[in-house]
């Protein structure tokens, strides 16, 4: 076994080896204002991590809550939007109606024109159905021929056309309950268009 003494490891009997002496590095010596330098460095330094790290934390709150009020907005437009759509919806079915309607008075009128005259409503620069419709019924004396004066006095006998009743046909009567009027005030009307027509 090795003995162990202030000059090192003792080597056992019979081996040869050298002692070794202990090494000593020298330290060096630094002062008690060096050391308070370094400690007031490092308190320094980290006093404006902190800072730093205190800055970018605020910075951080400050984007996290405009992020979350711009999504509580959206989400309050969103369903805006969709209390209106919800709104519209029965309104846009109602213009639909009305529009289907429209277009079968429109079709209904043109069928009663001479070829010329349907292919000029035809060519009117207005594409919708209402803008046609409607240029029609302003300009139906374009369209109609005068009838001729009648030369017996109204002397005839039996039923006259104003006196008969009128029959709507379906697309009147759909036209009619779409706009809300009642049949018959519809019915009288279309008789009297028909007799200024005449």
């Amino acid at each position: 076994m090795q003995q162990v003494t202030d000059a090192g490891v003792t080597p056992l009997p019979g081996s040869e080896t050298q002692p070794v002496a202990p090494t000593t590095q020298p330290t060096p010596t630094v002062t008690v204002e060096e050391l308070q330098a370094q400690i007031d460095k490092l308190a320094s330094s980290l006093k404006e991590a902190n800072k730093e790290a205190l800055s970018r934390r605020k910075q951080i709150e400050t984007m996290e809550a405009e992020r979350k009020t711009k999504a509580e907005a959206e989400m309050t437009e969103t369903q805006k939007l969709q209390a209106r759509l919800q709104e519209l919806e029965p309104q846009a079915l109602k213009a639909s109606e009305y529009e289907a309607v429209i277009a079968e008075l429109l079709d209904t009128r043109l069928k009663a024109l001479t070829p010329e005259a349907r292919k000029a409503v035809e060519d009117l620069p207005a594409t919708d159905s209402l803008s046609r419709l409607t240029w029609l019924a302003r300009n139906e004396a374009l369209f109609t021929r005068q009838a001729a004066p009648r030369l017996d006095g109204g002397s005839g006998g039996g039923e006259r056309a104003q006196d008969r009743p009128i029959q709507l046909t379906e697309a009147q009567l759909k036209a009619a309950k779409a706009m809300h009027i009642d049949p018959e005030a519809y019915a009288k009307r279309v008789k009297e268009l028909a007799a200024r027509s005449q």
